[in-house]
């Protein structure tokens, strides 16, 4: 459990030293910086932000560098200082004085965060969710991480000879290596999400009622990868581009067998998306043997009183840290007991 953190230099945040409980509430008005304090968590503990790709946007105006701090506690009772800082380009990550790469950061400190884009699990691009799905997976498979770069390149190289026009051996070169980690990446993948789906019926059976699924789309037709990309490599040349694999990969939410995302009302969509992350996330946690800290950012918005009465007494049977922020007129912080912060813009 991360029990203090401290930012300095951080957007608009006035610096601040905050001690954290199992649940902390980060209550104020829009623009008051609630949002930023979830994101000086997930730098602390994973070393990157679910906001901003740009890290000198975290910087303040008129600043050159931020830093933040923190203390976890583990089970036993002990302690460990973890530390963030950014310097122009330069990023420095560290616990115990000790440097703490971002894959290591992922693996020791995984994190669950449901934010204002969550309804992007039913109604976002593929993209979002396979991003969402491969991070999941880099928790539990340290090899996926490499195998995923692998995949990148193998694609890259590919697409490069077929842009030029390359031969039929050039092309085809990358056919097997590209195959063989394509087909480990998808079965990463669905391999994980296989363990999530009763989760992910439960908790929906539970929110929304019976009838919810979910659906894993490979990238390809034919029973191998590589027999695939031999079928579409006349398609592929006109193309120039690989057209099937993992890159075109993608899960459906579905209603009676129905896209939510047509089927359903808004309401229902992040109510089905938010039973989706916490599949995944159960499904972590079985793999692991051990708790994420979970950051909410606005989680009434959107829902009527009646679902986030459900989905408040799902957070309460929790065991996780939470970190949850609100408005000030929104009732989330009187059903769930827990420390109250106010942050403040500088």
């Amino acid at each position: 459990m991360l029990i203090s953190l401290s930012y300095k230099h951080l957007r608009g945040l006035k610096d601040n030293k905050h001690k954290l409980e199992r649940a902390t509430h980060i209550v104020g008005n829009n623009g008051s910086g609630k949002t930023s304090v979830l994101e000086a968590t997930s730098l602390l503990l994973n070393g990157k932000s679910f906001l901003s790709t740009n890290k000198k946007e975290l910087i303040r105006s008129n600043n050159e560098n931020l830093f933040i701090k923190g203390v976890t506690k583990g089970g036993n009772s002990q302690t460990k200082k973890l530390s963030f800082s950014l310097e122009k380009t330069k990023v420095t990550h560290k616990a115990e004085n000790k440097k703490l790469s971002q894959q290591k950061a992922h693996l020791e400190h995984p994190l669950c965060v449901i934010d204002s884009n969550v309804v992007n699990v039913s109604s976002g691009l593929p993209s979002y969710r396979r991003g969402m799905i491969d991070r999941a997976v880099f928790h539990v498979e340290p090899e996926h991480a490499k195998n995923h770069k692998e995949l990148k390149r193998c694609i890259l190289q590919r697409n490069r000879a077929l842009v030029a026009g390359g031969t039929e051996q050039e092309v085809t070169a990358w056919n097997e290596p590209l195959a063989l980690v394509g087909e480990k990446v998808s079965k990463a993948r669905e391999g994980l999400l296989i363990e999530a789906k009763p989760y992910f019926k439960d908790l929906t059976m539970t929110l929304l009622g019976p009838g919810y699924s979910f659906r894993f789309i490979r990238g390809w037709k034919s029973e191998s990868y590589l027999e695939s990309l031999l079928v579409n490599e006349k398609k592929d040349r006109a193309l120039k581009n690989t057209s099937v694999g993992p890159q075109r990969e993608d899960i459906k939410l579905l209603c009676l067998d129905k896209n939510t995302k047509r089927y359903s009302s808004h309401g229902e969509e992040k109510l089905a998306s938010i039973a989706f992350v916490f599949s995944l996330n159960v499904a972590i946690e079985k793999r692991k043997n051990k708790l994420t800290t979970m950051l909410f950012d606005e989680l009434e918005s959107g829902l009527d009183n009646s679902a986030l009465i459900k989905l408040i007494e799902i957070i309460k049977s929790l065991k996780n840290q939470l970190l949850i922020t609100s408005l000030r007129h929104q009732s989330i912080s009187k059903k769930i007991s827990g420390k109250i912060l106010y942050p403040e813009q500088k």
